[in-house]
């Protein structure tokens, strides 16, 4: 049965379009790409469909309602020996974070004693976005952190920054990382903090019967580390130190890996480390699950990222039922299909957990 999607531009339902494709990460915003035959004639057409309008854009499918608000970003004709499209992308509201500087009239930008959901509150009220929606069940606060988009604002301020060229986005990111946490929004454009959940598979898919068509297995040896070391540099009223962190899976290899633990002053060395090493498995190795030919589960809801699969795919690799996160989720239609995409990691890869066995069967 095909998704009845309803796409609205300036909160105008538009009917036109002739596809469309919806991505959702569990650690990055939300994006769509559309596509409508291009109609510079029509005055109405050419008021939704400016460059550089940064148009309000939002889509609802069918009884779920609304999935995601956001803009539009690129927007230009496309042309082929048949006709003449206009090409749409936009992304969840959040996106801006990634994009821009903290206003000018917001700075200075900087927190003693105050946990990541009132930074993130103060940073999201300077662009202007409807909130943050924060799923952690705790926040303990940050000794003392700031964000400085110029060298010459942190200098004035003789102030420690922790990324004073960085993006609001980068900035937060790296806080969230200190938390177990990661990024992504709602489907109303709030800000999303949550952490990768476990839980019960949403589905059970296995090689060679439907609905599952094709897995794609992605191996990035040279991520891959036997041991990672993380490093804290002494700091007023901190010793400094550092962590290794040895990867159980790989032994008789030598391949280590350091790195500095995120520059804010009170930066658990240990926890970032632990860290580190389970967002390796994630960086090393991803499955792509693409062609399903529905955008709902088993259970009828839609596919979405932070959920979990158990997964068969001998021809890719997964010889065992392995449970698998959904790290990202892309839904597609047009007039000849409706599919849907999932790209699946191991569990622990934003969590810090070593993977208990290797879907290949490796022992080591």
């Amino acid at each position: 049965m095909t998704e009845v999607v309803t796409v609205e531009i300036e909160s105008k339902r538009f009917a036109n379009w002739q596809s469309l494709s919806l991505t959702f990460g569990l650690d990055v915003v939300s994006t769509i790409a559309l596509s409508s035959q291009f109609e510079p004639d029509n005055r109405e057409f050419r008021e939704l469909f400016k460059p550089f309008d940064f148009t309000p854009i939002a889509i609802d499918v069918g009884g779920d309602g609304r999935q995601f608000t956001g803009t539009m970003i690129d927007v230009g004709p496309n042309f082929d020996a048949e006709s003449t499209q206009v090409e749409v992308s936009g992304y969840a509201l959040p996106g801006v974070l990634g994009d821009c500087d903290p206003p000018v009239s917001a700075l200075p930008f900087e927190w003693k004693g105050v946990g990541l959901k009132a930074i993130a509150e103060s940073i999201c009220e300077a662009f202007g976005l409807p909130g943050v929606d924060f799923r952690l069940a705790e926040d303990p606060p940050f000794e003392k952190v700031a964000l400085d988009p110029l060298e010459e604002v942190k200098k004035s301020r003789g102030s420690k920054a922790i990324d004073e060229n960085g993006k609001p986005w980068e900035f937060l990111s790296k806080l969230a990382k200190q938390r177990n946490a990661v990024l992504s929004n709602t489907v109303d454009g709030k800000l999303l903090i949550w952490s990768a959940a476990a839980g019960a598979p949403v589905a059970v898919l296995e090689g060679g019967l439907p609905p599952l068509i094709a897995v794609t297995p992605t191996f990035r040896a040279q991520e891959y580390y036997s041991e990672i070391t993380g490093f804290q540099p002494a700091k007023r009223g901190h010793a400094g130190g550092k962590w290794t962190e040895k990867n159980s899976r790989l032994t008789g290899r030598i391949r280590p890996f350091s790195f500095r633990c995120d520059d804010s002053e009170d930066a658990d060395g240990p926890l970032a480390t632990r860290s580190k090493l389970g967002r390796m498995f994630g960086a090393a190795v991803s499955f792509n699950v693409d062609g399903l030919p529905s955008w709902r589960d088993p259970r009828g809801a839609l596919w979405k990222p932070n959920t979990m699969i158990r997964l068969t795919a001998p021809r890719a690799m997964i010889y065992t039922p392995t449970d698998l996160l959904i790290r990202s989720v892309t839904l597609r239609q047009d007039d000849k299909s409706e599919t849907a995409d999932l790209q699946v990691c191991f569990p622990g890869a934003f969590s810090g957990e070593v993977p208990a066995n290797f879907p290949w069967g490796t022992n080591q």
